[in-house]
This record gives C-alpha cells, structure tokens and sequence, in this order.
C-alpha cells in the first residue's frame, strides 16, 4: 500500500471538447491545474523512484478535502463543484507524470471522496 499526502486546494482537470471550426482537441483546465498537479508530482515522485511505476492493477482509494464553507461549518460532505471524477482525473494524470503508475488504465478501482477538512 502506498499512502501520501497532499497539502493544498484540489484541482480538477478540465473537459476535453473538439473544436468544431477548426477540428482541434481541446481541454479546458482551471488555473489552479498546474501548481495542483505539481504537488501531487511531488509528494508521488519519492514513491516512483522507491518503487519504479505500477505496472499491473491498481486499487485507488482517494479523499479530496476541501475548506470548511463560512455559511455552513457543521457540513461533512463536499457535494458542490468541483466534480469528483474531474478530480480524480488530475490525480491519475499525475501519478502517470510523477512515474509511480505507468498508465492510468490499470487502475480497476477508484473511490472518491469529497469532504471538508476538519482541524
């Protein structure tokens, strides 16, 4: 089992569309995409370089926390923008860039949480 943290606001990975004048694939990301991704590099990257890249089948057990809201402290579940599978998307792209899973089709399993961080 491998288990790491990340500090920071999670980011999701934008949706892919086609540009219908010229054809081209295109992803629309936040802003907040790439510093996201680099953390997550970052705390996988010692992983990678222990262990080489996953190579067979893969369970994925994630929680995204987000910032208590102001106007409701006492809520546990994040169930506002934005996506979980959005999200997820960005951590897998991620642990294939870090090197620690060599392609994001391996994993058979994914589970996402989205809560709101607590202390």
């Amino acid at each position: 089992m491998i288990r790491f943290e990340v500090i920071g606001k999670p980011a999701q990975q934008g949706s892919k569309g086609v540009n219908p004048k010229t054809g081209r694939v295109f992803e629309s990301s936040s802003k907040t995409l790439r510093p996201w991704r680099q953390d997550v590099i970052d705390a996988a990257r010692p992983f990678a370089e222990a262990l080489g890249p996953i190579t067979e089948a893969v369970s994925v057990l994630v929680e995204f926390r987000f910032p208590l809201p102001k106007a409701d402290p006492h809520r546990i579940r994040h169930i506002t923008t934005p996506d979980g599978d959005k999200l997820a998307r960005a951590l897998l792209d991620s642990l294939v860039l870090a090197g620690l899973l060599q392609d994001d089709r391996l994993v058979w399993r994914l589970v996402v949480k989205k809560l709101y961080a607590r202390g």
